[in-house]
């Protein structure tokens, strides 16, 4: 009887470190946006888990999020995320037509961001320059808003 016990207890614990660790390997991703230069419109918020499409092809992100603008922020939330390598591309869709909008030369004349806040240049932001780490169950990260 007490070998039928002790099997039994040692499944049990298994089991539990086994949900246990499933849990653990999983996070959020809280997303802060200051500096949109007005409420109008809506933050599309996309989640990219690997180079192919950043930032501007959201069809091919993990996720994305529409959310509201107020007071010229936004955040938005990525929850059961897994434990991994990640970039944020962040748009200003003003007008809400759902795409980013471009001038004569190709320039985006709405705002946009990415994560680590890789500066506005001449090319499209890289996925290897705003990638970071998720690996811990809250991770915050702030996107300033360029025009």
């Amino acid at each position: 009887m007490k070998k039928t016990a002790s099997v039994g207890a040692a499944l049990l614990l298994a089991a539990a470190t086994t949900s246990g660790q499933l849990t653990a390997s999983r996070g959020e991703i809280t997303v802060i946006m200051d500096d949109f230069r007005t409420d109008a419109g809506n933050a599309r918020v996309a989640l990219f888990d690997a180079k192919e499409g950043f930032p501007y092809e959201t069809e091919k992100a993990r996720e994305v999020e529409f959310v509201k603008i107020k007071n010229y922020g936004a955040r938005a939330v990525f929850t059961d995320i897994p434990y991994g390598t990640y970039a944020v591309a962040v748009l200003h869709d003003e007008n809400a037509n759902g795409e980013m909008d471009l001038n004569f030369f190709r320039v985006p004349t709405e705002g946009y961001g990415v994560s680590n806040n890789v500066p506005s240049t001449l090319t499209r932001p890289a996925f290897d320059d705003a990638k970071f780490k998720l690996d811990e169950e809250r991770l915050i990260i702030q996107i300033f808003i360029q025009y």
